[in-house]
Parts: structure tokens; sequence; C-alpha cells
């Protein structure tokens, strides 16, 4: 879960062409899941992609559509971060969005 309380998963899809197939089918056999987070192909890009009516485009740092998003990496521990310390930080009611990915800890600091 992250901290708005969406359930998601973390994929690496090594080819990028077939992201979208990828992540549609994953939804739909995994309705509980809210929305995926998805390498494809280098380390310094990554895509978002859901099925459900929420603005992807809210989390810090995600630029795109509502439902497909993406944004590139600052820096190369950012996998590292967001599996094993962290999720993605959503914009708060009367926040302005941030341009950088921000990755919260799960003792609400903030990672940069």
């Amino acid at each position: 879960m992250d901290n708005e309380g969406y359930k998601f998963v973390f994929i690496e899809i090594p080819d990028k062409s077939k992201l979208s197939m990828v992540c549609s089918k994953l939804m739909i056999k995994h309705p509980s899941i809210d929305y995926c987070i998805c390498y494809g192909g280098g380390r310094t890009s990554f895509s978002l992609r859901t099925r459900k009516e929420m603005n992807l485009t809210r989390i810090h740092g995600v630029n795109g559509h509502k439902k497909a998003a993406g944004a590139k990496f600052k820096r190369p521990e950012f996998y590292k971060l967001l599996m094993e310390e962290g999720v993605l930080g959503w914009v708060k009611e009367g926040q302005r969005k941030s341009t950088q990915i921000v990755v919260e800890d799960y003792n609400g600091g903030l990672i940069k």
C-alpha cells in the first residue's frame, strides 16, 4: 500500500513495447491492484498504469495522463528506495506538486 492507501505493484518488463499490454492484463487478473509501476527498458524512467478511476499525475514528479503516466528517476538508487524503504508521495490537499520524485519512508520522513 502507498501513503494514500492504494495497492500497487512494481514490475520490470524487459520489452518496453509490451508494457501497456502486460500492465493491463495484470490488473484485469488482479482487480485488487489499483496501479502498477513498471520498468520498461533502462534505469532512468518508469511508467505507471491504472484501470481505475484515479489520477496518477497527483504523484510528485509524475506527468502524463491520469491513467498512463511516467517520470524520470532523479538518481540510480530510486529503485532500491522504492522497493526497500518507502513509497511514492502523493500530492496532499493544499500542497503544490513537486517536479521531483518524492519518496516517503514508513516513518513519515522524506527521502530525496
